[in-house]
């Protein structure tokens, strides 16, 4: 009797070394993200700064990473025909720190006029999509 017990537990300890012991290998977790625009221009990882004739954005770098420019367009919002009128010649890329100028011609800023350029940005975790007045 003692030896059909051991063979018994050696054939229930060979048959758990061949089954999957229901461990986890990978867990994938949603996390709720929270985006706020600061208040404190210090604080601000980028900002955006037209100029008062509306020839350029300045985009000012405080993130740890470089910026890559995958896009600075026109917005199509404008009521009139004047963003035809208009061509935006953005850097390939912004340093850690850094300033680049997203060059604005064509544009018009009298009275109250604006000049909406769609900005879209990105590093190698983060993209920035905004919509920034060159006429400020």
């Amino acid at each position: 009797m003692t030896s059909r017990l051991g063979l018994a537990m050696v054939g229930l300890a060979l048959v758990a070394l061949v089954v999957s012991s229901g461990g986890v290998s990978s867990v994938a977790v949603e996390r709720p993200v929270e985006v706020a625009i600061a208040d404190d221009e210090s604080e601000q990882l980028v900002a955006f700064t037209g100029t008062q004739n509306g020839s350029a954005v300045t985009v000012t770098n405080r993130a740890a990473e470089p910026l890559t420019v995958e896009s600075a367009t026109v917005a199509d919002s404008r009521a009139d025909d004047q963003a035809a009128n208009v061509t935006v010649d953005p850097p390939e890329s912004i340093g850690p720190g850094e300033n680049g100028t997203i060059d604005v011609t064509g544009a018009s800023c009298d009275g109250e006029a604006r000049v909406p350029i769609e900005v879209r940005l990105t590093t190698d975790s983060t993209t920035i999509e905004t919509t920034v007045n060159a006429c400020d």
